[in-house]
């Protein structure tokens, strides 16, 4: 089952890129490649408010281990709902080319009942790697189940 389940995680990746803004999922040295999905469906019921699971995906291409320390999620300019900023601190090291999902909890906000539209995401990932610090990002859509 590890094996499916990284199957689907670079599967994910792929879609991710796909789905973004036409750049490549890693846009800065390209050390790390960033992606998100929406685990689930948000469901405002009567609020405006609910929560919104996400995880990131972090996947490390560079030869040597890097370290995630930090995610911040947040959307911006959405016409009928978006997610609130989240953020965490993480410790967790990654071996050269493993992939491994991050969990981000944020709350989502709407004006709409029922909104249709897919939640734009921005992600921001610090990284550690030996004495060098550096960041990777993710901007793109990710659809509701």
């Amino acid at each position: 089952m590890p094996a499916a389940r990284a199957l689907f995680v670079v599967l994910v990746l792929v879609t991710a890129a796909a789905c973004g803004t036409g750049q490549p999922i890693s846009t800065s040295g390209g050390r790390a490649a960033v992606g998100v999905q929406l685990v689930g469906s948000v469901f405002f019921g009567s609020g405006s408010t609910a929560p919104a699971n996400l995880e990131v995906l972090v996947e490390n291409r560079s030869p040597a281990e890097i370290v995630v320390r930090h995610i911040r999620v947040e959307s911006s300019g959405m016409a009928t709902w978006g997610i609130y900023p989240a953020q965490r601190t993480f410790r967790e090291t990654l071996s050269p080319g493993q992939v491994r999902a991050f969990p981000m909890y944020a709350t989502a906000a709407t004006t709409r009942r029922s909104p249709t539209e897919p939640l734009t995401v921005r992600a921001v990932v610090q990284f550690d790697s030996g004495t060098e610090r550096f960041q990777e990002f993710f901007s793109g859509m990710v659809h509701q189940d």
